[in-house]
């Protein structure tokens, strides 16, 4: 899809004690995995500077009539807030539209929206009519992950360790969302991830009455098998096929841990 559509990733930094990589370039899913498993330390992410943005927009803008940036929730970095400084500095120089968008979501469901606005720029229609149509999109996109370790959560900060370690103690395995506003949501709490998928699957269908499910994917932290359990229910209930079946990048699979699943999905508006 990246290639089809020639859309350019800038992919965060990621930090296994004095070792730095790359999501998804310099480190792929199956490696990163076993490093989080065995590995002392717990990785840290770095944002994207603001200096990267502004080569990858220097260049792009000396070959496009616009530039099209679409990020992960501000909320959970600073990436956003330095592509914006480096796209006002393109714009100014070379006098052409750059929009920075925070898609308040991230993976599966960020992936969803760059998709729809590909294929929108694909069918011709103006810069305008797209960043608008992304707006409304961004509203009717969700994303729901199954977390069957909340060690993780933990160790990332993203869960604070007095209540983390007092859901791991009871067993628990929360169904973490996004709200409105980008931030990571508890949406639920059950004692075994099959009881959090179906928490999820039963959510799926009340959100969907009298709205058409847009399209789909099935994310999963190295766990293929839960990962196609989860593609027949959402078949089932939405009568598609996923887009895709995806390895969740090590970025997010450090907080999600080890045999997430997540289901994201976006309505039609």
């Amino acid at each position: 899809m990246i290639n089809f559509y020639q859309i350019h990733v800038v992919p965060i930094n990621l930090n296994f004690g004095d070792n730095h990589y790359l999501d998804k370039v310099t480190i792929q899913p199956s490696q990163f995995y076993d490093l989080l498993e065995t590995h002392a330390e717990f990785p840290r992410t770095s944002q994207i500077n603001e200096q990267t943005f502004t080569n990858l927009y220097s260049h792009l803008a000396s070959h496009y009539d616009a530039i099209l940036a679409v990020h992960l929730t501000s909320q959970f970095s600073g990436t956003y807030a330095n592509s914006l400084k480096a796209g006002e500095r393109i714009k100014k120089e070379f006098n052409k539209p750059v929009h920075v968008i925070d898609s308040k979501n991230l993976s599966g469901a960020l992936g969803l929206l760059v998709l729809k606005t590909a294929q929108n720029i694909e069918a011709g229609e103006s810069v305008e009519s797209i960043v608008e149509s992304l707006e409304k999109d961004i509203i009717q996109s969700k994303i729901f992950v199954s977390v069957r370790d909340l060690k993780y959560m933990i160790k990332g900060g993203r869960v604070s360790k007095p209540k983390g370690l007092l859901a791991s103690a009871l067993g628990l395995n929360p169904v973490v969302s996004m709200d409105k506003n980008g931030e990571s949501l508890l949406f639920g709490k059950t004692f075994s991830q099959e009881a959090s998928l179906n928490k999820i699957y039963k959510h799926i269908k009340k959100i969907s009455v009298g709205k058409t499910v847009w399209n789909y994917i099935i994310l999963h932290a190295h766990n293929p098998d839960g990962a196609e359990k989860a593609e027949e229910k959402m078949g089932t209930i939405t009568g598609l096929k996923p887009i895709s079946v995806v390895d969740i990048s090590p970025v997010i699979g450090m907080h999600a841990g080890n045999g997430a699943i997540a289901i994201s999905l976006m309505f039609k508006h």
